[in-house]
């Protein structure tokens, strides 16, 4: 029976193991009693999990305090905006339903409007992105300190001449994927045990489950206008912001256009 000789390598990856275990197992309980069969944790969720569990117990010791800091700035942008929205809408329905105004002036109302609100979420949304951009640079300097910290462990010598003797002998019997795969297991992924797992041609190479945290990098681009709470509510402000009447082109769009185009006449 094979008995690991780097305890502290060991015990990390022990403990990001356990620690991702029992947060699939709380995510399922909490689904099965509020009744809810659509949950369900796929290998995507578990390593996306595994990694954040990996990132908070070993990369910046402050990482986890910083991340929900900037995250609470950023659930309440949210909040901001979805306010924002939502008065500018009910004043487009008032404005529909209001007999006071002619439909060019409605429609005259309704630009100004919608001009102010769309600048101050424009604003809203830059300032989020700027947040996300740093819970990203957060993210990356702790997953890079968190594999520093493993890779120090995953020394070729810390893996004894007696266990690379124990894996030889098991793949001269035995060298099939799902046998190199049990042993890369075994030996909780240490990088030497991969090195000589990988090292035949032809071979499906083994990956280290943490790997990807060193090639994580912050991406700078903007995806959507603005952030709403919940998952399913569209950053676009083509889709938050209410047409006035439903309509995509207000009456005098087509005279104000000619206007724009040929001002000397």
């Amino acid at each position: 029976m094979y008995t690991p000789t780097n305890k502290t390598y060991v015990d990390i990856m022990t403990k990001v193991e356990k620690a991702t275990e029992k947060w699939v197992a709380d995510k399922l309980a909490a689904a099965d009693s509020n009744e809810d069969p659509k949950t369900v944790v796929t290998e995507e969720d578990k390593q996306a999990q595994r990694e954040r569990i990996f990132m908070e117990k070993y990369g910046d010791a402050l990482f986890e305090f910083k991340v929900k800091s900037f995250q609470k700035e950023l659930d309440e942008l949210k909040i901001k905006a979805r306010g924002h929205v939502d008065k500018f809408n009910d004043f487009v329905k008032d404005l529909e339903a209001d007999e006071r105004y002619t439909e060019r002036g409605k429609a005259d109302l309704y630009r100004a409007e919608r001009k102010k609100v769309e600048k101050i979420l424009i604003e809203i949304g830059d300032t989020q992105h700027e947040l996300w951009v740093k819970i990203q640079e957060l993210e990356v300097d702790s997953a890079q300190t968190a594999w520093q910290k493993l890779q120090n462990e995953m020394t070729p010598d810390s893996i004894s001449p007696s266990e690379f003797h124990y894996i030889d002998m098991i793949l001269s019997r035995n060298n099939s994927d799902e046998m190199r795969e049990k042993l890369a297991k075994q030996f909780h992924y240490h990088i030497a045990v991969l090195d000589l797992l990988n090292s035949e041609k032809g071979v499906t190479p083994i990956h280290h489950p943490l790997e990807r945290l060193k090639n994580k990098a912050v991406s700078h681009v903007k995806l959507f206008h603005v952030e709403l709470p919940g998952t399913m509510t569209s950053g676009y402000l083509s889709d938050l912001l209410r047409n006035l009447n439903g309509k995509v082109f207000l009456e005098g769009d087509s005279e104000l256009n000619n206007q724009r185009a040929n001002p000397l006449v």
